[in-house]
């Protein structure tokens, strides 16, 4: 992209060779500040100076959203060039002079960071002497809205979301919103969330702009949820407890190894996994490969009701007995 001006329509006040200068602002500044000026080049009766790529926005157009930014960025980097010109600071001040902001550029890098270009740097408007009052078209003031975006997802607020805007990259605060300040009626919007594109145009009493974006997905691409933890108060078990009596039933207390699975319960040696039901009855015990089962001595209720059966049995058997013989005697 080429900006061209004829050349008797401004004046150079830079001193020596333009060029030569040119060349050593090249040399002793680094980037961005070196390429905030723009190379000339000359033609028949025209001054030419190149811009890389397209895309460029003229500062003049006082765009509501990208000026402020653009003239903030502009005086931010004119004082760090003053300071790398130490005493030389007139020097500094007439490279950094343009003719008007119509020889201001701007635009969006391929990350979304602004990009400057002077042209014309150096030069100003010849100095009309005697001339009248000069008559123009006043700007016809334009309502405005206070606007705002938030980018949210399932209803809450994405905070410190980068996104695109107007190709420029944006950051949303903690609470997922980001100001846009007063913009007029009918300004044009372009927004983009991860490739989520939205253009929008500012209409009277439009405040906020809410982009709702998916979930966020892991590594592996499938979509990350996080449950809601549900404890109910019977359910609540001590965890230093060895068993579950006294709290609810089916309450559960994860007390082991999440990498591995194992619990406390289950003690491995040399290979060998022992694992023990609730109610004491069954051990299974693997080794090598073997699977073996043992019960364990019964309990003392379980000692009472074999015995109690045994009385039974015996009872019975006595009854018989005498009744046989009462029989054969009978």
């Amino acid at each position: 992209m080429n900006i061209k001006i004829k050349a008797t329509d401004v004046n150079c006040f830079v001193p020596g060779d333009y060029g030569q200068v040119y060349q050593t602002l090249q040399k002793h500044l680094k980037s961005p500040l070196k390429d905030l000026f723009a190379e000339r080049t000359e033609g028949h009766e025209y001054l030419q100076w190149e811009l890389p790529g397209e895309g460029w926005h003229n500062l003049a157009d006082n765009d509501p959203l990208m000026g402020p930014v653009v003239r903030q960025e502009l005086q931010r980097q004119q004082q760090q060039i003053i300071n790398s010109f130490g005493q030389n600071r007139q020097m500094a001040q007439i490279v950094m002079s343009v003719p008007d902001d119509s020889f201001i550029y701007y635009k969006a890098d391929d990350n979304g960071q602004l990009q400057l270009r002077l042209t014309a740097w150096g030069y100003r408007k010849p100095v009309v002497i005697g001339g009248g009052m000069a008559s123009g078209v006043t700007g016809v003031h334009r309502p405005t809205e206070q606007v705002s975006v938030s980018i949210v997802s399932n209803g809450v607020g994405v905070g410190d979301k980068t996104f695109l805007l107007n190709g420029f990259t944006r950051k949303t605060d903690a609470q997922g919103v980001y100001e846009l300040g007063q913009l007029p009626i009918g300004y044009e919007l372009d927004i983009d969330v991860d490739g989520l594109k939205r253009h929008e145009v500012i209409t009277q009493g439009q405040q906020l702009i809410v982009i709702d974006v998916p979930p966020a997905e892991d590594a592996s691409g499938d979509t990350v949820v996080v449950p809601p933890v549900i404890v109910d108060e019977g359910d609540v078990a001590s965890a230093g407890e060895d068993t579950a009596e006294g709290s609810g039933e089916g309450a559960v207390v994860p007390t082991g190894d999440a990498d591995t699975g194992v619990t406390p319960s289950d003690e491995t040696e040399n290979g060998e996994t022992l694992n023990e039901t609730d109610n004491g009855e069954t051990k299974d015990e693997t080794d090598n490969g073997e699977t073996k089962a043992e019960e364990k001595k019964p309990s003392s209720m379980n000692l009472l009701l074999q015995l109690l059966l045994m009385l039974f049995g015996l009872a019975a058997l006595v009854v018989g007995t005498w009744y046989c013989c009462k029989e054969i005697l009978s």
